[in-house]
């Protein structure tokens, strides 16, 4: 076995490890028990319009689990903690919310424009996107451009677990609809 490989294996094996302690270890209290997760899907809105690309994260005091998800353009949402759509766990979770800026988005956005770029096969067709794509990068008049410093999409109190405010109870064999209006 070559010395790499066993290093490899010391390093999977440790983090399946302390994975399953993290499982085996329960919420909220010292004594062991699994985790329970229930479904919950929701919408998330910010004074009536929907926020598209926010991230929700639920999590409990003294639990290791924390379960989330993405909204899409309306708002809508499923939490995730292991399986797409597991849940979250059971019992009164304190919700965060955070949104990437606009300037993060523009950003993430003109850099999926260039990887798209390099795939064109075409010499001058590629020059030519690139081009385009460093205009709208200089140009603040460019279609998409977002200046520096642009106001974010919430109130920065609902990404801190201590000025949330935001809570929900999962419960077990329930349809957890999470409905979160932010004001602000």
């Amino acid at each position: 076995m070559s010395s790499r490989f066993k290093a490899n294996w010391q390093v999977n094996l440790f983090f399946a490890v302390s994975v399953g302690l993290l499982v085996l270890s329960g919420c909220g209290g010292s004594t062991v028990k699994p985790v329970k997760l229930a479904p919950v899907s929701g919408i998330l809105r910010h004074n009536g319009k929907p926020i598209d690309g926010a991230y929700v994260k639920f999590m409990q005091k003294d639990c290791p689990i924390v379960a989330g998800g993405v909204t899409d353009k309306d708002g809508n949402f499923v939490i995730t903690a292991f399986k797409p759509g597991d849940g979250a766990p059971i019992g009164e979770n304190l919700i965060i919310i955070s949104v990437p800026s606009q300037e993060t988005a523009h950003r993430r956005e003109i850099q999926s424009e260039v990887e798209a770029a390099f795939k064109i096969t075409d010499p001058e067709a590629q020059g030519k996107k690139l081009m385009e794509i460093e205009h709208k990068t200089k140009n603040p008049f460019a279609k998409g451009r977002v200046e520096v410093g642009s106001k974010p999409k919430i109130p920065q109190k609902y990404a801190v677990p201590d000025s949330s405010g935001l809570k929900f109870t999962v419960k077990e064999g329930e349809k957890n609809l999470c409905q979160l209006e932010l004001e602000g």
